[in-house]
């Protein structure tokens, strides 16, 4: 007798779901939800937030395709329920403005292959605040569809407290160090070797900053008494910043980006710097409760070139 045939799995329906455009999965989810027409609007928002939820936890979980349309229906829906939450002086910023097409694009739906490409992951944003808005969804979605059973259900505010006290504006500062870093050259977001080298004094941003708080930043006081030794010897405390001829160019090397980290507290804000196992805070300034974020983040940002240039990067 003939040997039986080879077992070719039949493709699932989630398989062959997967296999949509973009527009057009997005399209199924949205009909996932009740008609205008319900029976009365508090019945009809109850089945909304029940359907909420059954993305967060059930459909996001199938494959890459649904979480990519899940969340995007998630985030739109609790976005400006997060944004209400941010505490001032604080901002928020959790999707990047620019995208960088080699970490993390949209998926590219081809017509001619029906498949969806994608040049890199698109689930792992490198906005680090994206992560926080995700935990508020998961949060939300639950306490809401919790209320909507009982009315003894109590909201639990501490979880609320506890991301826009600590986790929200430490995610944030992170991004806007970031992209003050970038721009400055002063942290790279890959393992290549920088293209030139580059000096405190080859990016004028750095002298030039103009933001909206009452004090420029400053070098923390160890830097601070470090140039002014090398560079300003025997001259007299009072010496403005403009008599001070700038020095020569001297190379650094930029820090990585993922082995960075935000210490936050509400009077004292650290870079720390992951090695390996080991854990050092390499940069610290003072702030007040009402410092907005993008003035720390420059003083950060000022005060790691200042590290740089003394050879902390080596």
């Amino acid at each position: 007798m003939d040997p039986p045939p080879l077992y070719t799995p039949k493709a699932s329906a989630g398989s062959l779901l997967a296999l949509c455009p973009p527009h057009v999965l997005l399209h199924l989810v949205y009909r996932t939800f009740p008609l205008i027409d319900g029976p009365d609007l508090e019945t009809l928002l109850q089945v909304q937030r029940k359907n909420l939820y059954w993305l967060c936890i059930s459909l996001r979980l199938v494959n890459r395709a649904f979480y990519i349309a899940a969340m995007h229906v998630l985030r739109s829906t609790y976005l400006p329920h997060y944004l209400s939450l941010v505490r001032p002086p604080y901002t928020s910023d959790p999707f990047p403005v620019k995208t960088d097409f080699s970490l993390g694009a949209a998926p590219l739906y081809s017509p001619t292959s029906l498949t969806i490409t994608s040049p890199a992951d698109p689930l792992h944003s490198i906005q680090r605040e994206s992560s926080v808005l995700d935990l508020f969804i998961a949060v939300k979605v639950r306490e809401d569809v919790w209320a909507d059973d009982s009315e003894l259900h109590l909201e639990r505010h501490e979880f609320f407290r506890d991301l826009f006290e600590l986790h929200q504006p430490r995610s944030h500062l992170e991004d806007l160090v970031r992209v003050y870093g970038v721009q400055d050259s002063v942290i790279t977001l890959n393992d290549l070797p920088p293209s030139r080298p580059t000096s405190l004094y080859s990016n004028p941003s750095l002298s030039t900053i103009t933001l909206s708080n009452t004090n420029r930043p400053q070098p923390s006081p160890r830097s601070r008494a470090t140039f002014r030794s090398i560079f300003s010897l025997g001259r007299p405390s009072s010496t403005s910043s403009a008599d001070i001829i700038s020095p020569p160019a001297q190379p650094i090397t930029p820090v990585l980006f993922s082995q960075l980290s935000v210490s936050f507290t509400p009077r004292k804000v650290a870079l720390v710097l992951t090695h390996g196992q080991q854990k050092r805070s390499i940069v610290e300034v003072q702030r007040d409760r009402q410092d907005r974020l993008e003035f720390t983040a420059r003083q950060l940002v000022v005060d790691l070139k200042y590290w740089l240039m003394e050879g902390g990067g080596v």
